[in-house]
C-alpha cells in the first residue's frame, strides 16, 4: 500500500476538523467532531480539555473510515490561539481551560500593564495589551486560584496538549506558544522576565519546537483510540488564523481569506512523504516555505483573528 496522504488536524474552538490531503494538495477525505463551550459566568468562557482530545479522536475515527489508515504517512495539528489549560503530572486536567474568548482578567490586565510597563511587555512578547493573550489570565489564576496553578505540572495550549495524548511527550511549537502573549519574540524562548512577574515558574512552561518539526510518533494506546497507525509521526503547523493567512491573495484586510490548499503546498505535501533519509538535504516544508516570503506592506494589514 502506498503511503500517499498527509492528516491536517484543526482543533479549533468550536470543534474538530481532520482533512486528509493528497500528494497534489487536494483534499481526499474528512471527519469532524464539535467541541463544547461553557459560559459559566458573564465574560468567563472555558472548555473541559478532554474534549480537545475526544473531538480528535473522532473526527480521526470518522476519517480513517474513508480512507485506509495504511496509506497515511503523517499528521500536523493546527489550533484554535489563546486558550489554555492546567494539568496534573500525569496530564489530567485539573480545571477547566479557559477560552480565548474569556474577559474576566480585564482588570488584572490594565494592572499588569500599569507595573510592569505596556512598552515593555510590546518589546517582549511582540502583544500590545489586548485581553486575548494568556498572559493575563495567568495573573488571574495567580491571583484567584493560586493552589490550582501551584499544583499544576504544566500550562499547555491545545497543541500541546493533543501533541501529549498522541504522543505521550509534553511539547509544544512557537507557533502556539507566540500567543500565549509570554514568548520572548527576539530569542524565541519564554520570557522569564513576563512569567516571574506573573507569578508563574518557568518550569511549567512546555519544551518549545520550531514550526513544521517533528514532534513524536504515534503510541499503541492514541492508535487504538483513534484510528491512527502506531508510529505515525506527528508535526507541527500553525495556529488557525496564522495557517489561513499565507492561503490569501491579498494582504488587504476587507479581502476574504481562502481556506483551499495554497499552491505552495502542492511543492510541500510530495516532499513530507518522501522516503529520502532525514540525513540528506530535504525540500522546504510549508511553514519554512511562508517563512521565506517577503513580509507583506504595511505589516497590520496581514492580521486576521
Amino acid at each position: 500500500m502506498q503511503r500517499d496522504l498527509v492528516i491536517g488536524i484543526d482543533s479549533s474552538t468550536t470543534a474538530t476538523k481532520a482533512i486528509a490531503w493528497d500528494r497534489t494538495g487536494a483534499p481526499v477525505a474528512d471527519g469532524r467532531a464539535a467541541i463544547p463551550l461553557a459560559q459559566p459566568r458573564p465574560r468567563y468562557f472555558e472548555q473541559d480539555p478532554e474534549d480537545w482530545w475526544r473531538s480528535t479522536f473522532l473526527a480521526m475515527r470518522e476519517l480513517t473510515t474513508k480512507v485506509d489508515p495504511a496509506r497515511i504517512t503523517g499528521v500536523a495539528i493546527s489550533n484554535q490561539r489563546e486558550t489554555f489549560g492546567l494539568f496534573g503530572e500525569h496530564g489530567e486536567p485539573i480545571r477547566p481551560a479557559i477560552v480565548w474568548l474569556d474577559e474576566r482578567a480585564m482588570d488584572q490586565m490594565r494592572r499588569f500593564a500599569a507595573s510592569f510597563g505596556a512598552e515593555k511587555i510590546h518589546a517582549i512578547s511582540g502583544k500590545p495589551v489586548d485581553i486575548t493573550p494568556c498572559l493575563y489570565r495567568m495573573v488571574w489564576l495567580r491571583e484567584n486560584e493560586p493552589h490550582l496553578l501551584d499544583r499544576a505540572a504544566y500550562i499547555a495550549e491545545v497543541h500541546g496538549y493533543l501533541c501529549f495524548r498522541l504522543t505521550g511527550r509534553w511539547t509544544t511549537s512557537t507557533a502556539s506558544a507566540d500567543p500565549l502573549g509570554v514568548l520572548d519574540m527576539e530569542r524565541l524562548v519564554w520570557s522569564q522576565e513576563i512569567l516571574a512577574a506573573a507569578g508563574v515558574p518557568i518550569d511549567k512552561m512546555l519544551p518549545l519546537v520550531r514550526p513544521a518539526a517533528f514532534i513524536g510518533t504515534v503510541t499503541e494506546a492514541a492508535a487504538q483510540t483513534t484510528g491512527l497507525p502506531a508510529g505515525t509521526p506527528i508535526l507541527r503547523a500553525a495556529a488557525t488564523d496564522s495557517a489561513r493567512v499565507p492561503a490569501s491573495t491579498s494582504c488587504d484586510p476587507a479581502a476574504p481569506i481562502s481556506t483551499s490548499a495554497p499552491p505552495w503546498s502542492r511543492e510541500a505535501i510530495p516532499s513530507a512523504m518522501s522516503s529520502t533519509p532525514r540525513s540528506e538535504p530535504r525540500r522546504r516544508s510549508p511553514i519554512e516555505v511562508i517563512s521565506s516570503r517577503p513580509a507583506c506592506a504595511p505589516a497590520p494589514s496581514c492580521s486576521t483573528r
